[in-house]
């Protein structure tokens, strides 16, 4: 049984968990661009998480993106690019971003490049950037002709264009993994209580950093009101 008082809010304070929580977020919305640039996307409601990042880093700018509920975070200076390359070294997952850095990147700056991390994904913030970037919680309430009470369900939904980090999170914490032909993207979905109480756990330790944190609240509190009856 989870304890109901949630803890109070923190971000990562030390360069550790904070290259971890960046190295998460790059490789869910982020890219290496070509000319040595890094860039991260964020929701419009999520401008002070971007001026925050930028705060941390000393480095960059924050851009509105047209026409979109949008702000972008754009580190182009040799000096802000190498303290972004110190911090995430050796806590990037997947094999695309990693990749994508090599090959869009000047050697210069990916001389010391250290191996994907392979730790779990509960031992550090990685899972909580990523799930800021490209996971959202939802509570779905179904009504049901042949039930008195209406069945509620906790669906927490992570989308990608590659399977290879929906796949670990589905082997570590349960769920499922499809594929959307339409959209030619990947989706891990899960209902399961027994998997929320996995994820609740893990988000007690490493917090989210968005406004998903406020959802995530939400979701957990009544993941808590049903294990009450």
């Amino acid at each position: 049984m989870v304890n109901e008082d949630f803890p109070a809010y923190r971000r990562p304070s030390s360069d550790e968990d904070f290259g971890s929580y960046l190295a998460g977020l790059i490789e869910g919305d982020g890219h290496f661009g070509v000319f040595n640039q890094i860039v991260i996307s964020f929701h419009l409601k999520d401008v002070r998480l971007a001026y925050w990042i930028k705060s941390m880093i000393g480095h960059g700018k924050v851009r509105l993106v047209p026409d979109k509920l949008a702000v972008s975070y754009y580190v182009g200076t040799r000096e802000g690019v190498l303290k972004v390359l110190k911090l995430i070294n050796g806590k990037l997952r997947t094999t695309y971003k990693y990749n994508q850095l090599l090959s869009n990147f000047n050697s210069s700056y990916t001389t010391d490049l250290l191996p994907l991390d392979t730790s779990l994904l509960i031992s550090n913030y990685w899972l909580a950037g990523f799930i800021d970037a490209d996971g959202s919680f939802q509570i779905k309430v179904l009504n049901r002709v042949n039930r008195l009470l209406p069945e509620i369900r906790l669906v927490l939904q992570i989308e990608q264009k590659l399977p290879q980090i929906l796949e670990l999170i589905k082997t570590e914490f349960g769920g499922y993994m499809g594929y959307r032909k339409v959209l030619d993207t990947y989706y891990y979905h899960s209902v399961n209580f027994k998997v929320a109480y996995k994820f609740i756990i893990y988000l007690r330790t490493y917090h989210l950093l968005s406004y998903k944190y406020i959802s995530y609240r939400r979701w957990a509190y009544v993941y808590l009101l049903i294990q009450k009856g």
